[in-house]
C-alpha cells in the first residue's frame, strides 16, 4: 500500500455568529473566539471556533456589528480535543469568511487520513482516523487522531486499518431533524461520505 501524498483536516460552518470575543493566545497572537449558531436539519448545533488574521477578524467585526442576524460562510480547518478526559468535541479553525447566501446552516468537515481502527459504541459505530500534519512555527510534526461516528456499527465494515479514506460529514444531532422538526441524540461529527484516497 502507498503512503498517502496529502492527510487534511478541514472544517467549514455556515451559520449565525452568536457572540464573538477578540482575545489573544499567550504568545500574542490574536483572534476571534467565536460561538455560531448553525440550527437547522442536523439538528440543534453551536459551532465554536475561532478565525485568525487581523483583516478577516476586523472585517467581521465591523460587518456583524451591522448586520448581526446574516448568516456567515465561514472556511478553515478542524480538530478534536478531549472535554475532562471523557469525550471529544469538534472546534475550527477559520482563515476566511464571506456573506452566505442560499445555504443552510452546517457545521462540516473533509478529513483525510490513515484508518487506525473501528469501535462499537452501542449500537453506533466510530472510526479512527489519524491525520498527519506538518511542523510549522518552530513546531515539530504531529499526528491527530480523529473519532468520527456512524448511525451503524454495521456500515463502518468497509473501513480497514491501514487505509487512507476521505471523509465527509456534519457535526449532527442523532439523526438530524426529522420531518416533524424533532431532534435526538447525541450531537457528535457523523460520517455521510467517503471514498479511499490511497
Amino acid at each position: 500500500m502507498s503512503s498517502p501524498k496529502k492527510h487534511f483536516s478541514g472544517g467549514n460552518v455556515w451559520g449565525q455568529v452568536l457572540s464573538h470575543q477578540d482575545e489573544k493566545t499567550p504568545n500574542g497572537k490574536r483572534h476571534l473566539t467565536m460561538k455560531i449558531d448553525c440550527n437547522g436539519t442536523a439538528g440543534r448545533i453551536i459551532a465554536f471556533g475561532k478565525l485568525w488574521g487581523d483583516e478577516a477578524i476586523d472585517s467581521l467585526i465591523s460587518f456583524h456589528k451591522k448586520n448581526p442576524k446574516t448568516m456567515i460562510f465561514f472556511r478553515g480547518f478542524t480538530s478534536q480535543y478531549l472535554n475532562q478526559g471523557k469525550d471529544r468535541y469538534m472546534n475550527f479553525s477559520f482563515t476566511s469568511w464571506s456573506i452566505c447566501v442560499g445555504q443552510d446552516p452546517r457545521a462540516a468537515f473533509i478529513i483525510i487520513g490513515r484508518i487506525t481502527g473501528i469501535e462499537n459504541k452501542n449500537g453506533y459505530g466510530v472510526l479512527l482516523i489519524d491525520v498527519d500534519k506538518k511542523g510549522r512555527n518552530g513546531y515539530g510534526d504531529s499526528t491527530e487522531t480523529f473519532h468520527i461516528w456512524s448511525l451503524s456499527f454495521d456500515a463502518l465494515q468497509t473501513f480497514k486499518p491501514g487505509e487512507t479514506w476521505k471523509v465527509k460529514g456534519l457535526i449532527q444531532q442523532g439523526r438530524g431533524m426529522d420531518h416533524f422538526g424533532d431532534t435526538d441524540g447525541l450531537i457528535r461529527p457523523f460520517i455521510m461520505d467517503a471514498e479511499r484516497a490511497d
